[in-house]
């Protein structure tokens, strides 16, 4: 389970469903009304993320990780921190 926080700062529980160094494919609650920028935290991992809703359907949207940390994924356990 994760959480986003629109800028408005509305929060809404999430489901990371696909995650890369430049973004993520994020399950939302279909009412949700997101769009713009977001900071995404995810339990699992523990770490926060900002990103920018590149597309939306029904129950889902794609960001792209904006700010530092960017360029790589926030995920503990990648080959780079073995």
């Amino acid at each position: 389970m994760a959480r986003l926080v629109t800028e408005s700062g509305v929060p809404y529980n999430c489901i990371i469903r696909d995650i890369s160094a430049g973004g993520a494919m994020v399950r939302i609650p279909a009412d949700a009304q997101i769009s713009g920028s977001v900071l995404i935290t995810s339990d699992t991992v523990g770490t926060s993320r900002a990103a920018v809703v590149k597309w939306r359907d029904a129950t889902s949207i794609g960001v792209a990780f904006s700010g530092p940390g960017s360029s790589r994924p926030s995920i503990p356990g990648t080959l780079k921190e073995r």
